[in-house]
């Protein structure tokens, strides 16, 4: 027997406050402003500080006005200062590095600072005495997740946020073991019918490398309350550049490899064997003490 659904009301609150949203969306995209979505000149010292904005870019991101929006969008009422005064200022490639560094800025309110440690990840890997030794996807993730949860302090509790702030460098230089350059897989769905979107990791590393090192973090992370407030205090950047200069940044050594060079029943085997050379080897010393011990005994007799 066929279903047969309810009618959906025309005037619902559902409709109602979607065409609202959706009406006030449009008139964010168009520049228009209500009443109360103005720019207040009195509160906001962004008018007087247009001039130092525009010669000193990176003040402009720490700017905690009434109207500064971490999306990288001009502020209500500032649509001249932008148009003229920041594309000159940020013309060509520190148009790159404004969107950057808003970006990595952004969300840092909702964090509490205080007694953090900002611990920083290279991704192109440690120099040691005679080489560089490269930095392998799975390792490098695996110990930003630990820092990032808090396990490497004496104070770790599942339920409690106390891990430090993690910023990966140079994640463009990422390695990878085996063929997964090509045979690692990323997908997602659009929403739609038959819509199973798929990426190579080839592909990936080079449209968006920061996504591979946030994708294998978050994968490593569990699944509860805690995992968007750690996701904002993982900062990746593809070069060596950061907006973080400012902060007690902590360069984090990574843990000497502890390699398992045979599985344990072939170990034991081994060390079964090496004793029983060890109980021949002395067996025959033994041997030979006594022969010489018993001809001194005929030479002397």
């Amino acid at each position: 027997m066929r279903r047969r659904y309810k009618p959906y009301p025309f005037f619902s609150p559902t409709s109602l406050l979607s065409s609202l949203l959706r009406r006030r969306r449009r008139r964010h995209r168009s520049g228009a402003t209500t009443a109360g979505e103005r720019h207040d000149s009195t509160s906001c010292n962004m008018h007087t500080q247009s001039i130092d904005n525009q010669t000193n870019p990176i003040s402009a991101i720490t700017h905690s006005g009434c109207c500064y929006t971490n999306t990288g969008t001009p502020p209500h009422g500032q649509q001249e200062v932008y148009s003229s005064g920041w594309d000159t200022a940020l013309s060509g490639r520190a148009v790159g590095f404004w969107h950057m560094f808003t970006k990595a800025l952004a969300g840092l309110r909702r964090i509490n600072l205080d007694g953090l440690r900002w611990r920083v990840f290279d991704a192109k890997g440690q120099v040691t005495i005679l080489l560089l030794v490269p930095m392998v996807l799975g390792r490098l993730a695996s110990q930003i997740a630990v820092v990032l949860q808090g396990k490497d302090k004496p104070t770790y509790a599942p339920h409690v946020e106390n891990g430090d702030m993690c910023v990966v460098l140079n994640a463009k230089d990422i390695s990878v073991t085996g063929r997964k350059m090509t045979d690692k897989i990323y997908y997602w769905h659009t929403g739609y019918i038959g819509h199973l979107k798929e990426r190579r990791l080839k592909d990936q590393m080079e449209k968006d490398p920061t996504e591979v090192i946030r994708k294998a973090v978050m994968r490593m992370l569990p699944r509860n309350r805690l995992r968007d407030d750690r996701d904002r205090k993982l900062r990746i950047f593809s070069g060596n550049e950061h907006p973080f200069h400012d902060r007690p940044l902590e360069p984090f050594m990574m843990p000497r490899r502890q390699v398992r060079e045979m599985r344990p029943r072939a170990r034991r085997a081994l060390l079964r064997a090496q004793k029983k050379e060890q109980d021949r080897a002395a067996a025959a010393s033994t041997k030979d003490e006594e022969n010489a011990k018993n001809a001194k005994s005929e030479i002397t007799a």
